[in-house]
């Protein structure tokens, strides 16, 4: 993602580059969402097709098609986008795990513990 900035800094389409240089508040925002991003554990999405078929792969090939038309339409900046729109649909679209017999527990102590401390 930074080489894809980076990039697109050096090429300036779009007037990128002046805008990088002249925004110093967006390159902090930029390091500190990376950072942020590279120690969480954000469960991310397998790419994977299950077959050739539309019915059942839909958001994915849609997004191997966003991916594809980004790097025809800005080529160098894409980079940079593609991440932003993998991890949204990472978010968007994943699948809760089911909860294990421990964390069931816990819950039932956590309720059990704060009726207590409302009781009379």
């Amino acid at each position: 993602m930074v080489l894809s900035l980076t990039l697109g800094a050096y090429y300036n389409r779009f007037g990128f580059g002046d805008f990088i240089q002249n925004n110093h508040w967006l390159l902090y925002a930029i390091t500190v969402v990376l950072g942020v991003l590279m120690v969480s554990e954000l469960p991310l999405a397998g790419l994977k097709i299950s077959g050739f078929r539309w019915r059942g792969n839909e958001a994915l090939l849609l997004l191997l098609l966003l991916f594809a038309l980004l790097l025809w339409a800005v080529q160098e900046l894409a980079f940079a986008l593609i991440v932003v729109a993998y991890i949204a649909y990472s978010i968007a679209f994943r699948k809760k795990k089911p909860r294990t017999e421990l964390q069931s527990e816990i819950t039932h102590y956590e309720i059990y513990c704060r009726n207590r401390r409302h009781a009379p």
